[in-house]
């Protein structure tokens, strides 16, 4: 049986060790930008390599078939990049994950800029963008 994974999580996904260094120098320096000392706010983890199998990336308004039924991909960024929910057109049914919570608002987290870019998102801004669609 497949994972769905939005592929805006493909980078993060069974990730080198040169993605994990490029997040880790992000966040150092991110933090101390902000005034503060990374060595104090940052808990260094080892890398460890994942080995995710049968993995299929999906985006928005692809469709996968779930007990009979079409569920829509709409991609829901904020809380992280790779948000998605999967919505039933037909019946409304919704599968949304964390980025709807019925007793109080999920964190956006900050997050580096995709490789390759030098602007990182702006996860407030997006996940309001994407309430207010799927309201």
């Amino acid at each position: 049986m497949p994972i769905y994974v939005h592929e805006q999580a493909s980078g993060s996904i069974n990730a080198r060790i040169e993605e994990y260094e490029r997040v880790q120098a992000f966040f150092h320096q991110f933090l101390t930008s902000c005034g503060a000392n990374p060595l104090k706010h940052i808990i260094e983890r080892p890398f460890k390599m994942d080995n995710w199998r049968n993995v299929t990336y999906i985006t928005e308004d692809d469709v996968i078939f779930l007990g009979g039924k079409e569920f829509e991909v709409v991609y829901v960024p904020g809380h992280s990049q790779s948000d998605i929910l999967l919505w039933n057109q037909e019946t409304g049914a919704t599968f949304a994950g964390d980025h709807l919570l019925k007793a109080f608002s999920v964190n956006a987290f900050i997050e580096p800029p995709n490789p390759g870019e030098v602007i990182r998102p702006r996860p407030l801004m997006q996940y309001r963008n994407s309430l207010e669609r799927v309201s």
